[in-house]
């Protein structure tokens, strides 16, 4: 779910968190009825509700954004960021369905429940006014926009005027938007923005695939620091955890969810890999976290089988995350070593080392391999939560 700018002040966190998730759960049923459409072949297509498409994304592009977006409104995992085009297509699906419905009392699936309202008008650092102006806020639609985006720097005009403000004066743009990341907007440039664009910035790719293993390891640990300090994931699932690892991973890399086969919404498969890591479309690590009480060896033997069996093209670096829940943390780690130390690898195994940097409350290990005469990474990390 993503998280509302709406609500700061609350005395109870479980009361923020359900505030949230009534949102959520009303924002999850507008797209479900768009996606509703899409799969009725009634001839409606994503053109339908777009206001505009002269970003000439293919329609499959859009289409898979929705499912996607669905995906992350229905996680209860907390999103404190999302990406613009995912803002973007939420602001336009939400603008569409009310143009489509008369009656703002009845657009919303879930009406506020008496105990909401009551845990509401209860909080005693909440006024009176906040708390009239939470409840109406929840409780129609058409007031969403208002407290769910902080800005609308994803609207396409807006994105044109950052990127040529950056074009004509980049040291003027540093100065008055350093917090505007025009990368990530990058997909909603128009397409001749988007090629001024690139020739401005001419990055050297090469540097960059040379650096993706070192940044995307800190950005693993610094992850898994953020989960490890945040109470709603000390007793989570393993797909909970692991999809607020790859939100907290999403501004900084491009991913590829494998929870879905085509374009239907469906929950995880075991078979499944949790995230795969791009780079430009182009695959670079597959990310596997697991929840563990012990050394379980066939539960750490299957997972990192499965990582091999889906990394067809050969990475030279990929990652399973423990979600540890013990007592002896340390006895916990001993063992874990030994057993991966010693473990029958898919293929050879030159070294098991670690990092000079370790924590004592997050651990890691890299399997040193050799694949077809190349070499490949297994990185082990082992978070106590």
């Amino acid at each position: 779910m993503i998280r509302i700018s709406l609500i700061n002040n609350c005395s109870c966190k479980s009361l923020e968190y359900n505030i949230m998730r009534f949102v959520n759960d009303n924002l999850s049923e507008v797209i479900r009825v768009l996606i509703d459409l899409l799969e009725d072949n009634n001839g409606f297509s994503v053109s339908d509700f777009l206001p505009e498409n002269n970003f000439r994304i293919e329609a499959k592009q859009w289409s898979e954004w929705i499912y996607d977006l669905y995906d992350l409104i229905k996680s209860n995992s907390i999103r404190d960021y999302i990406k613009p085009h995912y803002e973007y297509l939420l602001y336009t699906i939400l603008h569409w369905f009310i143009e489509c419905n008369i009656d703002d009392e009845k657009m919303l699936k879930y009406d506020i429940t008496f105990k909401l309202e009551k845990a509401i008008m209860a909080d005693n650092q909440l006024t009176d006014d906040e708390k009239s102006y939470i409840i109406n806020a929840i409780s129609y639609l058409s007031n969403y926009s208002s407290f769910i985006f902080d800005d609308l720097d994803f609207l396409p005009d807006n994105i044109a005027n950052y990127t040529q403000i950056f074009l004509n004066n980049e040291e003027l743009f540093r100065i008055f938007f350093d917090d505007i990341d025009l990368n990530d907007f990058y997909v909603l440039m128009p397409k001749d923005l988007q090629e001024q664009y690139t020739t401005k910035i001419s990055y050297n790719k090469t540097d960059d695939k040379l650096n993706m293993q070192e940044l995307l390891y800190e950005k693993i640990l610094r992850s898994c620091e953020r989960l490890q300090a945040n109470y709603l994931y000390k007793n989570a699932t393993e797909n909970q955890r692991n999809d607020h690892l790859r939100d907290l991973l999403s501004s900084h890399f491009d991913f590829r969810d494998q929870t879905r086969q085509g374009l239907s919404v469906a929950g995880k498969d075991a078979g499944e890999i949790d995230i795969l890591i791009c780079n430009e479309t182009f695959p670079v690590a597959i990310i596997e976290g697991v929840n563990l009480s012990s050394v379980s060896q066939k539960y750490i033997s299957d997972h990192i089988d499965k990582i091999f069996k889906y990394d067809t093209i050969g990475n030279k670096f990929n990652f399973l995350i423990s979600y540890v829940e013990v007592t002896d943390f340390q006895m916990f780690w001993n063992k874990y070593v030994s057993y991966i130390s010693n473990y029958n690898y898919p293929c050879e195994k030159v070294a098991v080392i670690h990092p000079k940097q370790q924590f004592s409350e997050l651990r890691t290990a890299i399997a040193v391999l050799k694949r077809n005469g190349m070499s490949t990474l297994l990185y082990h990390i082992a978070v106590h939560m």
